[in-house]
């Protein structure tokens, strides 16, 4: 074998000597944690200055939440939020919110030492903002006495790659495990296997699995919101069409939509303790915001109202009855785009409930058995066909009597009759 090349013996020392420091190196600098803020709290989260509010909170007034708030209010009902961290902050709009927290396992992202809440706090909001009668801006959530189990799955409100699956699979279980009665999930993931196991079992456990489409327009299907048995949701605008955003395609299932498109939800409030937080800043920090991620918890808080008024449905009659009482597409049910259409969370609280679908039926799509609703009453419309009607009868009356009086007016030549 012939000798090496003192260029070869060289590299192979250097080789040697580096490897050695490597590991030395090893030995003295511990490895980078695999799970870093294991002992995340709320107050670790980032928090931003208050500003003005904008102007009226649209989806409030499509979704007649004054109307629907004197039949329910999400009491009892408990709504897990798959998530980034949420905050309530010093906001009142949020301090009133049944909301308990957990965090799962998985690599944090941190700026600062801060955590990224603005996300699931938005939707939070959405969902159980507090109405609060003293102060200027008219806001609440869609059911704002619902109990809120926050669990921190995500990382970022805005992500430049896909979030890892394995912290939201966790999150699924320990929702299962508490026994929620809703999951909201407003994350568009990969299908993989253990994702698909992981809402199956949830779904094996009664509970309604509301996620968001996507926000890829005609990109097709997302998952989780792709899974058998999870309610699928788009999103729609001021002018109740889809937004050009919100995701659908060949093989994907949208089961209703709801307003997504610049909704104005919360971010965390800066605490009057942060040095950042400058004196005089109002109670709030309100945003607007587009996404299906917006439209989703919209849909599962109208889902939590159904199961305060009707506590013996199922989470499947549940989804059905949202589906059934929709304002449906213009088009006609069921659209590529919305589903079965726009929720309308008023008709589903309002509208007749049928007999109990037979047994094993509920299994099969369509056999509920909920009558079709009622539709709403459209008083302008009913007003006009009547004074219509006044006027054509008004017309015909004066008619006959115009009728009635030519012939003794020829009769007379027209001279004024006489009275005796």
């Amino acid at each position: 074998m012939p000798a090496a090349s003192q260029p070869t013996l060289r590299r192979r020392r250097l080789g040697a000597v580096l490897a050695v420091l490597g590991f030395i190196a090893a030995l003295i600098v511990p490895a980078a944690p695999a799970h870093a803020l294991e002992d995340y709290t709320p107050e670790a989260c980032q928090t931003y200055l208050s500003q003005a509010a904008p102007g009226e909170a649209w989806h409030m007034k499509r979704l007649r939440y004054d109307d629907v708030h004197r039949i329910a209010t999400g009491k009892g009902v408990t709504i897990a939020v798959i998530d980034t961290g949420v905050f309530q902050g010093s906001s009142q709009y949020m301090a009133g919110i049944n909301l308990d927290w957990d965090n799962t396992t998985g690599v944090d992202k941190a700026k600062d030492d801060r955590v990224d809440c603005g996300h699931g706090t938005f939707v939070v909001s959405l969902i159980a903002g507090q109405n609060v009668p003293d102060l200027d801006y008219d806001y609440s959530g869609i059911a704002p006495d619902v109990n809120i189990l926050a669990i921190r799955a995500l990382q970022e409100t805005s992500p430049r790659e896909p979030e890892p699956l394995g912290p939201v699979i966790e999150a699924i279980d320990k929702a299962v495990a508490a026994k929620v009665d809703i999951i909201s999930i407003s994350q568009s993931g990969s299908d993989t296997p253990q994702y698909r196991a992981a809402i199956e079992r949830a779904v094996a456990a009664g509970i309604l699995v509301v996620a968001a489409s996507g926000n890829g327009g005609a990109a097709g299907p997302s998952y989780p919101a792709n899974y058998p048995g999870v309610m699928a949701v788009a999103m729609t605008t001021a002018t109740d069409v889809p937004d050009p955003q919100s995701q659908y395609g060949e093989g994907m299932q949208i089961s209703v939509a709801a307003p997504g498109s610049g909704v104005v939800g919360m971010k965390p409030l800066c605490l009057s303790s942060d040095p950042n937080c400058p004196p005089g800043q109002g109670p709030s920090y309100f945003e607007v915001d587009t996404g299906t991620s917006f439209a989703t918890p919209l849909v599962a808080g109208a889902a939590a109202l159904l199961m305060e008024r009707y506590p013996d449905m199922t989470a499947k009659e549940v989804r059905r009855r949202l589906e059934v009482t929709a304002d449906p597409p213009v088009g006609g049910a069921p659209d590529l785009q919305l589903g079965n259409g726009i929720i309308n969370p008023y008709r589903a609280l309002t509208a007749p409930v049928g007999p109990p679908a037979p047994s094993g039926a509920e299994t099969q799509p369509g056999n509920l058995h909920i009558p079709p609703p009622p539709v709403d009453t459209n008083h302008a419309a009913r007003n006009t066909a009547l004074a219509v009607a006044g006027t054509s009868l008004g017309i015909v009356t004066i008619a006959g009597v115009i009728a009635a009086a030519l012939p003794a007016g020829r009769k007379r030549r027209w001279r004024p009759a006489r009275h005796d």
